[in-house]
């Protein structure tokens, strides 16, 4: 279907700022490295309204590595993303 007569109209720009951090990390296969790691970061980052992690910030692996790590939703790692979410009492994208 073809844009309506005049094209489309650009949404209203926001009213406030969103603060956003990004926090980069280069896992391995030892997820609680890995999440000591995160943990550390996430803890020296700026104020935000939104931290987000890349998309392997747990473990990066084989897929053995992912087979021993797999566990049920609510678990241990996203409890612990929960607590750092609220510990900051900002929102938490655990990945992409």
């Amino acid at each position: 279907m073809p844009c309506p007569e005049g094209g489309v109209q650009p949404a209203p720009l926001p009213t406030q700022s969103l603060r956003v951090t990004l926090v980069q990390n280069s896992a391995g296969s030892d997820m609680q490295a890995n999440l000591a790691r995160i943990t550390g970061l996430i803890k020296a980052a700026p104020p935000s309204d939104l931290l987000a992690l890349p998309e392997v910030f747990a473990c990066r692996g084989e897929d053995d590595d992912y087979r021993r790590l797999a566990e049920p939703i609510p678990g241990h790692l996203t409890c612990i993303l929960a607590e750092m979410a609220g510990s900051r009492n900002t929102w938490l994208l655990a990945g992409s």
